[in-house]
């Protein structure tokens, strides 16, 4: 039988859907409102020391170093960023498209970073932050960069190693 070496009492603002590591906090999704939070080992609390009211129902969390990625079931994407120094979460774009966004997660290539999401009608999308080339009066837009029907829905999506292969000689 094992017992939990750290035992924290929940009082945050209402039941979480998401809740997950973040670097050396925690997220976790309300409703429409993501909250980080940092653990007070002392007190054994965890502390919330930041919001952000993110005006769609969150559905998907992903995280890559300090960057956020949320979706709903309405309004597609939504990528944030976070600052350590001020704890604040800043949009930096979304997809403006229409989609119900299932799933999402980050595709790093070397220096470059991937947007991906997956809907209800079984297509995977890469999108792309690229804020000199995207801006619109509503914010900066993420670039649809590529996209691929699965013929199902990808309710899970994990990272893993690219399979790297030699030409033939």
């Amino acid at each position: 039988k094992s017992t939990p070496k750290l035992k924290l009492h929940w009082a945050g603002p209402g039941a979480a859907s998401i809740v997950q590591p973040f670097g050396d906090y925690v997220i976790s999704a309300v409703d429409n409102t993501l909250f980080v939070y940092r653990l007070m080992p002392a007190e054994m609390e965890l502390e919330q020391i930041c919001f952000f009211e993110a005006k769609i129902y969150i559905k998907s969390v992903s995280v890559e170093r300090n960057y956020v990625l949320i979706s709903d079931f309405m309004h597609s994407v939504q990528l944030l960023v976070w600052s350590r120094d001020e704890y604040t979460l800043t949009l930096l774009g979304k997809d403006f498209n229409p989609c119900v966004g299932l799933s999402t997660s980050f595709l790093r290539d070397h220096s470059s970073m991937g947007l991906v999401v997956g809907d209800d009608e079984g297509n995977i999308q890469m999108l792309m932050y690229a804020p000199l080339r995207a801006e619109s009066k509503d914010g900066a837009r993420l670039l649809l960069q590529a996209d691929f029907h699965l013929g199902c829905e990808a309710s899970v999506m994990l990272q893993h190693a690219a399979l790297h292969t030699t030409p033939a000689s």
